[in-house]
């Protein structure tokens, strides 16, 4: 996202819209590699909050420039082939989940929001630890130094 911020600047105003979940677990700082009691879903928990932060993060550092960024849980387990090997059953279709993230895009009242995190059309409240800002620098400090091409491995690139 850093990268296009040049060319999303220069096409402002611009919205960024992250899908997110509802599905949100705590962050161990610790241990953001999983590298003890790796749990699937437990990972996908934490990427999904991981991401919001992000948000809230990015909302804050790119609002002044005509970009706002927002995340949206858009339905209940839409029918993706991650929800089916899963072994978990569809309630939502894929067009159900595109309505709230288009509606992110498009609704003129919606215009300048920036920082939100959305459950469907509505403004909802993420995990609690999104709206500590200390934990979300500590965050974004980790990722930066972990993706950095310094840190890269020659496997990784």
């Amino acid at each position: 996202m850093r990268e296009l911020t040049p060319l999303l600047a220069a096409s402002a105003p611009v919205r960024v819209v992250n899908v997110a979940s509802m599905g949100q677990a705590p962050i161990d700082l610790d241990d953001l590699m999983f590298t003890r009691d790796h749990d699937a879903v437990q990972a996908y928990c934490r990427s999904k909050l991981a991401m919001i932060m992000a948000t809230f993060e990015l909302a804050a550092q790119l609002e002044e420039r005509g970009i706002t960024v927002n995340a949206v849980h858009p339905a209940h387990l839409m029918d993706t082939s991650m929800v089916r090997e899963g072994g978990l059953t569809p309630v939502t279709t894929v067009d159900d989940g595109v309505l709230p993230t288009r509606q992110l895009i498009t609704d003129s009242d919606l215009r300048g929001v920036t920082g939100r995190y959305f459950f469907r059309f509505d403004e909802a409240r993420a995990h609690e630890q999104a709206y500590d800002p200390a934990v979300r620098a500590a965050l974004l400090a980790r990722t930066d130094a972990m993706t950095s091409a310094a840190a890269l491995t020659p496997q990784q690139i």
